[in-house]
């Protein structure tokens, strides 16, 4: 995604975003990479390396998510 996206999902400026993407992409937790059709785009993802922790450390609240609403 790009950094306007976060920004619009957590109510917060895009400079605020980017700032924080880059204290995480010189910490090698998130990655720039430049878009495909725009290559002045900038796209964030999370590194490779670093998706098994995170998914671990986001399962058991996406799962307590997913139980809540059930009846």
């Amino acid at each position: 995604m790009t950094v306007n996206e976060p920004a619009v999902r957590l109510q917060v400026a895009p400079t605020t975003v980017s700032l924080l993407v880059g204290d995480l992409s010189r910490k090698g937790i998130l990655e720039r990479c430049e878009g495909e059709a725009d290559r002045r785009r900038r796209i964030i993802g999370i590194a490779a390396d670093q998706q098994p922790a995170i998914t671990a450390w986001l399962a058991p609240g996406a799962a307590a998510w997913r139980k809540a609403p059930a009846p």
